[in-house]
């Protein structure tokens, strides 16, 4: 799979490791079900700042085996 931005779209110079931002409200998404019927839970998580989930997400838990 490719990722094409949109074409006004302009990279910054100095990268993204500078950002000072935390994500007020993450959410957190659990699915339960089989053969076609599921249920799906929206959980609220307290507030996280960019780099811890940027850890999260590049953790052993989430990672893409090809």
């Amino acid at each position: 799979m490719k990722i094409i931005p949109p074409t006004e779209w302009i990279p910054r110079r100095s990268g993204y490791d500078d950002l000072d931002i935390t994500i007020p409200a993450p959410i957190v998404q659990e699915v339960y079900g089989s053969q076609g019927l599921y249920t799906q839970y929206n959980i609220q998580k307290k507030p996280i700042h960019v780099k811890d989930f940027e850890k999260l997400a590049n953790g052993e838990r989430f990672v893409l085996l090809l």
